[in-house]
């Protein structure tokens, strides 16, 4: 196995296990909260919390460059373990702790999705990007079905969650969070260097002079630092090449498909509340899970293949369907007080008994799962454009895209306690036109862009 392989099985590994714990922490925590003996602790401490984290996680990506000199093994691992303090602060069930443990968890967040998503990048031969960036998001799925295994075979009660059931589901979280952690310490491998390369960055950049920090760039290097960004030294301004960047139609296109991402990864801890306050039977929230858990193993792994044989565009315009559906699913089985209260299944539109909840965590599946290796595979892409970057390397757009997404997500978890039920729906609704329009009119010319320039030059 060359280490290119070898290295992205191991970052999706880890942060499968990451997600997986992730995942289930999320998927039960205003469940937990509202059923746990202390009266004070309800789901509105877990919207906070999401909302705390999303937040934060802005800052964790603001740092990336100033900690890139660490290097991706201890900023891949230590990102890891930073998660763990939300999962013990649930385990003793104090109110602070859970606070702060969201506000670190916040900061995980931020690094993790710059830094692993930079990384697979960083190690892959410009015409691997697309390819590896599926099989990376493949593996990565696995997190949702593992995540809801934790919580299927803890619960022991079908009317509420436990104590005993609470603290057995955290303590899973967290030692398969320390186990991910250990294998980022261990398992990633440097890639050899590449003296010809460097010959080939400098023409690359007509001859302008590079930092001193890259003057030994790898083979997965390509254009990127361990330690500082790669800036060119000519006569315009760092803050100029960062407005013009900005600026540039994939970037802003980037950053509204990225509000949208994150206000409908927002909807699936809104989900799991609207099952909770709909039915009694505290199975169908890890039962959904698990069907959504293996629609994003199912539809990730077949990702590259449709793509292959339909093409981009014709997968944009079915997701696009696909999630127009899964928000008429939402809007038909779930009462409106199912937002911010406990309601019944014959309040909803169309009244329906548990099998409704499958079909959403099937639709909900194929929905986010091809929404984001989309998103994912498009910034991978847009990432090593040179006429988008403006000598900025990856880790760049992938920490517009975790700003612009953290914002949007906790945004989303601090308004649902105060909105009602059809204006979220609606507004959702908008943004699904929105990132349509968005993909099909300019992110689209991007996906294959890196391999046909390959086969230009």
């Amino acid at each position: 196995m060359n280490l290119e392989v070898w290295n992205i099985a191991i970052a999706s590994v880890l942060l499968m296990l990451v997600y997986a714990s992730v995942t289930s922490a999320f998927d039960m925590l205003n469940a937990s909260l509202d059923d746990s003996a202390n009266t004070n602790l309800t789901s509105k401490l877990g919207y906070e919390c999401s909302s705390i984290n999303s937040f934060i996680s802005i800052g964790g990506s603001f740092i990336v460059p100033f900690l890139q000199c660490l290097g991706y093994r201890i900023l891949i691992s230590g990102s890891a373990l930073f998660h763990v303090p939300l999962f013990l602060g649930m385990i003793f069930l104090n109110e602070y702790a859970i606070i702060a443990g969201a506000a670190i968890h916040g900061i995980a967040d931020g690094v993790v999705w710059v830094v692993v998503f930079d990384y697979v990048v960083s190690v892959s031969q410009k015409k691997n990007i697309e390819r590896n960036m599926s099989y990376f998001i493949f593996t990565y799925s696995f997190a949702a079905l593992l995540g809801n295994l934790i919580n299927y075979f803890n619960l022991d009660s079908p009317k509420k969650i436990t104590d005993s059931a609470r603290i057995h589901i955290y303590s899973f979280c967290t030692v398969v969070t320390v186990i991910a952690a250990f294998l980022g310490a261990f398992g990633l491998r440097k890639m050899p260097s590449t003296p010809s390369l460097q010959n080939s960055i400098q023409d690359q950049v007509d001859h302008h002079a590079v930092d001193s920090d890259a003057e030994d760039y790898n083979d997965h290097d390509q254009l990127i630092s361990s330690s500082t960004s790669y800036l060119r030294r000519d006569s315009d301004s760092v803050l100029k090449r960062l407005l013009r960047f900005l600026l540039k139609p994939a970037t802003l296109a980037q950053g509204v498909t990225s509000i949208v991402s994150g206000m409908y990864d927002a909807w699936i801890v809104i989900t799991f509340t609207c099952i909770r306050n709909t039915y009694s039977d505290r199975h169908l929230l890890p039962i959904c899970g698990l069907i959504f858990g293996c629609c994003k193993i199912l539809f990730s792994g077949i990702w590259n293949k449709l793509t292959i044989h339909f093409g981009y565009k014709f997968m944009i315009i079915l997701i696009t369907l696909i999630t127009l559906f899964w928000l008429l699913i939402i809007m038909a089985i779930f009462p409106p007080i199912s937002l911010h209260d406990k309601g019944h299944p014959s309040d909803a539109l169309l009244p329906q008994g548990p099998w409704a909840v499958y079909l959403l965590g099937l639709v909900t599946g194929i929905s986010r799962t091809w929404m984001d290796v989309l998103k994912q595979i498009s910034c991978g892409t847009c990432s090593r454009a040179d006429d988008v970057m403006e000598g900025f390397k990856p880790s760049v757009m992938f920490t517009v895209k975790t700003i612009v997404w953290s914002s949007a997500s906790a945004i989303t978890y601090a308004v649902v306690p105060f909105i009602n039920f059809y204006v979220l729906v609606g507004m959702s609704l908008f943004g699904l036109i929105v990132n349509h329009i968005m993909f099909l009119k300019i992110l689209l010319g991007y996906f294959g862009a890196t391999e046909i320039r390959d086969r230009l030059e």
